[in-house]
């Protein structure tokens, strides 16, 4: 997170303002590659949508259900911070989530023909 000092205010800069201020800025300027990038981006990376983008195993979907359904009928909410926990931290089994984002983002660039320099001519984005 970075701080923005603004008249001896501190202000911080969230991931999903800097995503936002760009996307409004794609929009405008009609690049729509960027524009694709950064909603994926958005989207990979929201934890309100937590059971969206989390990688359960189909044998874990009945436990984490059950934790779920327990948190809201009996109002424990222990077991939705647990259940929320596991989803989190399954989100990027072996390293999955940053290699989609990678992906969609090198998918949503144009092509740029370069000249051919040895092993490294294709240059990717977080090479």
């Amino acid at each position: 997170m970075t701080k923005v000092k603004v008249k001896d205010e501190e202000q911080h800069l969230t991931l999903e303002d800097l995503i936002n201020e760009k996307t409004d800025q794609a929009v405008t300027d009609g690049a729509s590659s960027d524009l694709v990038s950064l909603i994926a981006i958005k989207e990979l990376t929201d934890l309100e949508k937590i059971k969206v983008v989390t990688r359960l195993k189909a044998e874990q979907v009945p436990i984490m259900t059950k934790l779920y359904l327990y948190s809201e009928t009996f109002n424990v909410p222990f077991m939705k911070k647990l259940a929320d926990n596991i989803a989190q931290l399954q989100i990027s089994i072996g390293g999955l989530g940053r290699r989609e984002l990678v992906r969609v983002v090198n998918q949503a660039q144009p092509e740029i023909m370069e000249k051919q320099r040895g092993l490294f001519a294709k240059k990717e984005v977080f090479r």
